[in-house]
């Protein structure tokens, strides 16, 4: 009977100590999903900065084009007004037109 009281009291010693160290497991794994989930958290913010910058950059390679393509039509055109010789209008010259 003591030897089996014994033994009970050896089993519920051994159950504590399992059940402390599952517990420290669990606290481990805990603080290891709230350092993922904040990383988580750090890396989607960082893409849609990301994808913002990326946004940011499509537009001004757009309007840097969309310039380009005006000061090529614009050189175009003085080409060809000069082709035509017909002078370029000066802003003197519009000034002196208007005052007459």
């Amino acid at each position: 009977m003591w030897q089996q009281l014994f033994n009970l009291i050896k089993l519920a010693f051994t159950f504590a100590e399992k059940l402390q160290k599952i517990d420290a497991t669990l606290k481990e794994h805990s603080r290891h999903i709230e350092d993922l989930t904040a990383n988580q958290a750090r890396l989607y913010h960082e893409i849609l900065i990301q994808r913002e910058r990326d946004a940011r950059e499509r537009e001004r390679e757009i309007h840097e084009r969309d310039k380009e393509i005006l000061r090529l039509e614009n050189q175009r055109l003085r080409e060809r007004l000069e082709r035509l010789s017909l002078p370029p209008s000066t802003p003197s010259k519009l000034q002196d037109e208007k005052e007459d």
